[in-house]
């Protein structure tokens, strides 16, 4: 590798079109600038106006604009191009307009071609129109990270504040609780409106960028990470390094104004009065706040926000002031209070020394200006996450009081008045004073400058430096191409440029999702399987492939070294992740100059098991943690019998039983290390390759819609599923390249109806040419007589694919029998499902062993002597997990487990992936 040159993108920012998201969005600006990258910020032609010459006055020139043009919106005034002076009825005509810009913001992207953009969390479709463009993404969340996971909890888990959870200590009253139900269903139906997602964060790439600092909001940021699987950042509260009164003030001296009229009072007497850009109060709700400023007897700046209807003029807007106060209020308060209209230099006024408090709505910009100030809060939430944010820095930091509202939310004249004299002359005054100075000297010695650029540098420079072009080229069997197409996602998500190489049969089912899912950066190249003596031309993958074909693909794959080498030499990328198969793919690699990893869709429990039988002649050497596996009999003898059949399989091919042999220096296990990390030392022992996991790689999108050309069917066993009580539904299904005889089914199925239980069973049958239709209707004929009739009110049988995803991660689900095929466990442990083991042959009976033995994730079915199982024991065990005690336990255990998975899954493998990669 070249040694890496400094790092300098260019930027494009994309705020939303409202003033608390439009600052933050330009100090970010100003610091990426102070750091010599180039940044464009994006917006309308009205916001930008407001903007550029102030830029050019504070020296940053340098940050160039560019504007979008909001198209003509039925019911939205073309005057109306921000939030500001916005009616609320008008809010969603404004988000669709802006979610109408897609054609005009593809070619501001298509012709600035910027390294990145920052954006907000709308309009949701810019992650996806970004990767189609091959422009890295990263959302700015203006909230706070706790006002995030409460709202993402409320819209994931139907509750607000789990009990698990650090919002747990966040206290609602009932009217705030009912008032924020209210506005997350509005926003939701909104949203939907427009064709979005309320839960934007899972639309973005996978990095989310927080206006915090981790002393602020750290168990928060953390907490976020685990419900979204994304990393959440700080990156300071980004104080405005210039008052922010500059960017909108028409009229510079109108700040200047202010400034006199503060010096003519004394230190800390001002009490500050602002409620934000966008909520407009009730003529009601103005006369309490003017009534309780009166009754406090304090000195203030009030700054009130009159909505502007179309057509009319400033001037008539300002007049409308005296209108809306009570009557005489304005005469009688003129020597103790400032009452404006429109904008006023709120970091000017709160850095002040004679403002002494901040009477406001509690938005997260405000806040976060009057804590960089130093200032205590007289908190009066009003709507948004403004509740939320009121316990954060008044229960949580200590940083102020809060108006005592009635039980419906009203507040009265005397409550404000009472609060405000709490903060500005009562006892707590001066420990609220001196808890907000020791604020805001933290969060400039560390928030500001330490934490954003640490911060920006980590989400930018970092993810940029190291972007290799990667071919990705599975085995032809659904659960190796899954799980490199899950590891294909998170190289993208990171910048990398990958290819997946596959068959036609297998891309063309991928394709089409890749895109729908916003991954069409990950390209598709094709090669197809020569003609082989004995493989109809249908099989190009193990789907559906009868066992006695699966030599006959093996060589229609090897035999595939010329059209691969001919990709290879044409795409010439940086890295290949191969399979265990073909062999061959590591000594051309090396003759091309491309470094290859060899991807082991097993775990290293079984990869050490095989390898151990071939290197050392036993598999359970006693001084190695494989000890622990203990296997019948019938097992032994059945790997014995399959490794010396797959030593014979490669041999006719000419080709090594032992294929991590012939790989390079590293090899990664679809794996946690919390799950083998014992196990992938051994490997590394025995090997002396690197054995790294990568993680579980659990799907992000449910596995089916690969290969689901129905895409309803998912919603028909939601549907079954919803009408069940929860943990009552045991989910079977035996993987998709075993098939079983029909005594196997017939014991499954009287097992199943023996048990009493719910249940969902895949089965899987063999599909010879020519016999498709047909093969739908086998079913009837292999499951015993009478047996569909019998259970059809408590289960659900179906030939070929089901949402297996959808199913286990559904609350309904209680219990997974499976043949222990590793993707299916890695999917279940991801959702936190407890096993009903029930191995059938290759590695099976080695991960039955982990799950259950090792890891206490489930219980397994007991059989004969030969293997066989009876019905009894297939109904015992299930009902073990899923009505005695002790599958309440195993339930415990495997949440338990899905969150500790969650943890590592995150990116810290991947992350680490990345680094050897470059030190190859």
């Amino acid at each position: 590798m070249e040694e890496k040159k400094a790092f300098l993108p260019h930027v494009l920012m994309l705020p939303w079109l409202a003033l608390g998201h439009v600052i933050p969005q330009i100090e970010l600006a100003k610091r990426l600038a102070d750091r010599g990258l180039r940044v464009h910020l994006c917006s309308t032609p009205s916001i930008l106006s407001s903007v550029k010459q102030k830029l050019k006055q504070e020296g940053y020139s340098a940050i160039e604009t560019i504007d979008v043009r909001l198209p003509p919106t039925p019911g939205l005034p073309s005057h109306h191009e921000s939030t500001s002076s916005l009616p609320p009825h008008l809010m969603l005509h404004l988000k669709k307009a802006f979610h109408s810009c897609k054609p005009a913001l593809t070619d501001v992207l298509t012709t600035l071609n910027p390294d990145f953009i920052v954006h907000d969390t709308y309009p949701s479709w810019i992650p996806a129109l970004a990767s189609e463009l091959r422009i890295r993404s990263i959302q700015f969340i203006t909230f706070n990270a706790m006002a995030v996971s409460f709202s993402y909890s409320f819209f994931t888990k139907g509750t607000s504040t789990p009990s698990d959870s650090p919002l747990r200590a966040i206290k609602l009253q009932d009217y705030e609780s009912r008032y924020l139900d209210r506005i997350l269903r509005k926003e939701k139906a909104e949203i939907d409106a427009v064709g979005a997602s309320p839960r934007s964060v899972e639309t973005s790439e996978s990095i989310l960028i927080f206006k915090t600092v981790r002393s602020l909001e750290g168990k928060f940021l953390d907490y976020v990470q685990e419900l979204t699987g994304k990393e959440a950042m700080p990156v300071g509260i980004l104080a405005p390094q210039h008052h922010q009164g500059q960017y909108f003030s028409h009229l510079p001296s109108e700040e200047s104004a202010f400034v006199r009229w503060l010096e003519s009072r004394k230190r800390a007497s001002v009490v500050f009065v602002s409620f934000g850009t966008e909520y407009f109060m009730s003529r009601e709700e103005i006369a309490e706040i003017a009534l309780g400023l009166e009754m406090s007897e304090q000195s203030f700046i009030w700054v009130i926000r009159l909505a502007r209807e179309g057509g009319e003029e400033e001037e008539d807007a300002v007049s409308k002031m005296d209108r809306e106060l009570p009557s005489g209020f304005l005469d009688r308060v003129k020597d103790k209070g400032m009452v404006v209209n429109g904008w006023a230099p709120q970091t000017t006024i709160l850095s002040h020394p004679s403002t002494g408090g901040f009477l406001t709505h509690c938005g997260w910009g405000s806040l976060c200006e009057g804590m960089a100030c130093g200032v205590p809060f007289v908190a009066l939430p009003l709507s948004l996450d403004q509740p939320v944010n009121a316990r954060l820095v008044v229960g949580e930091l200590g940083l102020g009081v809060e108006v005592q509202r009635g039980s419906n939310g009203e507040f009265r004249r005397g409550k404000v008045a009472e609060a405000i004299r709490r903060v500005m002359v009562g006892e707590e005054r001066e420990e609220l004073r001196r808890r907000a100075k020791e604020m805001a000297e933290k969060k400039k010695g560390r928030g500001r400058r330490r934490s954003a650029e640490r911060h920006i540098n980590k989400a930018m420079e970092e993810k940029k430096a190291f972007l290799p072009h990667v071919l990705m080229l599975p085995w032809l069997a659904l659960g190796h191409v899954i799980a490199q197409i899950e590891l294909a996602k998170r190289l993208t998500d990171r910048g990398l440029r990958v290819h997946l190489c596959s068959t036609p049969s297998i891309l063309s089912s991928v394709k089409q999702k890749l895109q729908q899912e916003g991954y069409s950066a990950i390209e598709t190249i094709d090669f197809q399987l020569p003609p082989t003596p004995g493989l109809p031309s249908h099989h190009e993958s193990t789907s559906s492939l009868p066992p006695h074909l699966m030599l006959h693909l093996k060589k229609a794959f090897d035999s595939c070294k010329p059209a691969l080498t001919d990709i290879l030499t044409t795409l010439n990328p940086d890295f290949i992740v191969h399979d265990t198969f073909p062999p061959w793919i590591p000594a051309l690699a090396a003759e091309l100059h491309i470094r290859s990893i060899q991807f082991i869709t097993f775990n290293a429990t079984a990869v050490s098991f095989y390898y151990s039988f071939f290197a050392k002649g036993t598999s359970t050497p006693s001084d190695s943690p494989l000890r622990a596996i203990k296997l019948q009999d019938y097992e032994s003898r059945y790997i014995d019998r399959f490794l010396r059949k797959e030593k014979a399989d490669m041999d006719a091919l000419g080709a090594s039983p032992r294929s991590v042999e012939t790989s390079e220096s590293i090899l990664i296990f679809k794996t946690a290390r919390s799950l083998e990390g014992k196990f992938l030392d051994y490997v590394q022992e025995l090997t002396g390759k690197e054995a790294m996991p990568v993680g579980i790689l659990a799907p992000q999108h449910h596995q089916d819609q690969y290969f689901s050309h129905l895409p309803s069917e998912e919603s028909a066993f939601v549907r079954w599923l919803e009408a069940r009580k929860r943990a009552s539904v045991v989910f079977v299904s035996f993987g998709s390249e075993y098939f079983m005889s029909r005594e196997e089914i017939a014991e499954i199925a009287l097992g199943l109806e023996m048990s009493e239980q719910s249940f969902i069973w895949v089965i899987r049958l063999a599909r010879e040419e020519g016999e498709e239709e047909e093969a739908a209707s086998k079913m009837e004929r292999v499951v015993p007589a009478g047996f569909l009739e019998r259970v059809k009110d408590k289960g659900m049988v179906v030939n070929g694919w089901a949402p297996q995803l959808a199913i286990l991660s559904h609350p309904s689900t209680g219990g997974f029998l499976t043949h222990c095929g590793w993707g299916s466990l890695c999917e279940g442990m991801g959702c936190g499902v407890p096993f009903i083991a029930l191995p059938l042959s290759l590695d099976q009976p080695i991960n039955a062993r982990l799950v259950v033995g090792d890891l206490g994730l489930g219980v397994e079915v007991e059989r004969g002597s030969n293997g066989e199982f009876r019905r009894e024991k297939v109904a015992e065990a299930v009902r073990k997990v899923m009505v005695g005690e002790e599958g309440e336990e195993l339930r415990k255990r495997a949440k338990d487990m899905a969150k500790r998975i969650k943890g590592e899954d995150q990116g810290g493998h991947i992350d680490e992936l990345l680094r050897v990669m470059e030190r190859m």
